[in-house]
């Protein structure tokens, strides 16, 4: 692993605590800067949210109900990197 792949690892790895520091917090709010504007998220319950503005109503009203108070934490298991410019990881959430 080169020197940038490593600076890019130590920056996944950052990434991946603060989305599990938002989670923490209850910030769908937080959480939603994670994501583009078009993205397409499935949540472990089979809901979808096309875009960021709904994935946030909708971890808005998980935090509200069955979510609240829950914590979120990530394990990455692996980095890929099969282009310069595009890294891949693997991970293990524990809700």
């Amino acid at each position: 692993m080169n020197t940038t792949q490593t600076n890019e690892v130590k920056a996944i790895h950052a990434i991946e605590k603060s989305y599990d520091d938002a989670w923490n917090k209850g910030k769908a709010d937080e959480l939603a800067l994670f994501f583009t504007p078009d993205a397409i998220i499935i949540n472990p319950y089979g809901e979808i949210a096309e875009g960021k503005i709904e994935f946030e109503n909708i971890m808005f009203k998980l935090f509200e109900g069955r979510f609240k108070d829950s914590t979120h934490q990530s394990e990455i298991t692996g980095i890929h990197f099969p282009k310069v410019d595009v890294a891949v990881w693997m991970e293990k959430q524990r809700l």
